[in-house]
């Protein structure tokens, strides 16, 4: 009996490993209590990970703290993501590179190039592995332990120390943006306690400064986001929501403007065409590129939208925002409740339409200056 116990414990503890954040602050969705199946499903797919990395020999190169020297030069391959708000969280903890000697390079998908070209904490940005001379690098982080990013690894910087920002996790929801403070923070010694990295974990974009989009004659502007990618996550409710801004006195003095990629040019156009009494609608959908977008949401007094990377992109700017989710998400999993961030979060009974215009409107009516 003593023995089956000494051989199931390290099983329990690498399922455990694989489904809890290493960090109690991280906020996490409930862990599902999995069937022994699924546990053993899951187990098999950390093992193939584990042997591909004993098999090529890296399991002696990974660490979960770097030992570097100073002015170390890092390389950070962000494999597999092509999401501009998955991008800003999981690389948000790359700002206490600014803390360290160390030289910070990043290997993404040319999609995320253009996010940050003007970053103050990546020196260089790669999009293509035949771009990099791995010889000059010190050290390796990986976004994960996923099969793919193994084998890149082992075929293009087999012989480098190397670690992974969410290492043996394999669970789905959880607040990325803490989860990489705290990745960067252990993973570069920098010594934050957990209350200061809490208080600091932010999202940043840097941007060249832009003056383009004056608010003039109204109280200000209020950027609204439609269209999107994900179904569950489409507002399908924008013609009610702004009928109820037009008959809102003070509501109506905002200037609203519309924003989103061309997923979402129709619904502009649909709700452009309507016919308003005292509201003042523009759309520039699908017209600002990325940083033009930052920009006229750092102008902003207010966005709206549901989760997506606007969002994001509006708390990387500093504005306020009421974030619309769907039943699936929890909303403390997209921002961190600390001086940065202004959000007000609401969540449908199902998807994100599921919400009522009359929450979304009254929730504006009490974040905005009567």
């Amino acid at each position: 009996m003593q023995s089956e116990k000494r051989n199931v414990e390290p099983v329990r503890g690498f399922i455990n490993k694989s489904l809890r954040v290493p960090h109690p602050e991280i906020i996490q969705d409930e862990v599902e209590n999995l069937s022994f199946y699924k546990k053993i499903s899951l187990l098999k797919k950390q093992l193939h990970k584990w042997s591909i990395l004993s098999f090529n020999r890296q399991l002696g190169l990974y660490t979960e703290a770097a030992d570097l020297r100073a002015g170390a030069r890092i390389l950070l391959m962000y494999s597999g993501v092509n999401n501009i708000g998955d991008a800003l969280m999981d690389l948000s903890g790359r700002a206490l590179i600014g803390g360290t000697s160390y030289t910070l390079d990043v290997l993404l998908d040319p999609s995320l190039a253009e996010l940050f070209r003007h970053d103050r904490f990546f020196s260089k940005i790669y999009t293509d592995f035949r771009e990099i001379d791995f010889g000059e690098y010190d050290f390796v982080i990986l976004n994960k332990l996923g099969i793919r990013v193994i084998k890149e690894k082992v075929g293009h910087a087999r012989q480098s120390r190397f670690t992974s920002l969410i290492g043996w996790y394999a669970g789905r929801n959880y607040n990325h943006i803490q989860f990489s403070y705290y990745s960067f923070n252990k993973i570069l010694k920098c010594g934050i306690d957990d209350v200061d990295l809490y208080k600091n974990s932010r999202l940043v974009l840097d941007a060249p400064k832009c003056d383009d989009f004056p608010s003039e004659g109204y109280a200000g502007r209020v950027a609204i986001s439609v269209g999107g990618r994900e179904s569950h996550r489409i507002y399908g409710k924008w013609a009610d929501v702004l009928a109820q801004l037009d008959d809102d006195e003070g509501l109506s003095r905002y200037e609203y403007v519309l924003l989103g990629s061309d997923n979402g040019l129709k619904e502009a156009n649909d709700l452009t065409g309507m016919k308003f009494r005292n509201l003042k609608l523009t759309s520039l959908v699908g017209k600002l590129k990325i940083h033009e977008c930052f920009s006229l949401l750092g102008q902003s007094r207010l966005f709206v939208g549901a989760d997506g990377g606007l969002l994001h992109i509006a708390h990387a700017a500093g504005t306020p925002t009421i974030a619309l989710f769907s039943d699936d998400i929890d909303p403390r999993t997209r921002y961190v409740e600390n001086d940065f961030f202004k959000c007000s979060p609401l969540t449908g009974a199902s998807d994100v339409t599921s919400i009522e215009p009359k929450d979304v409107v009254n929730v504006m009516r009490d974040v905005l200056p009567g």
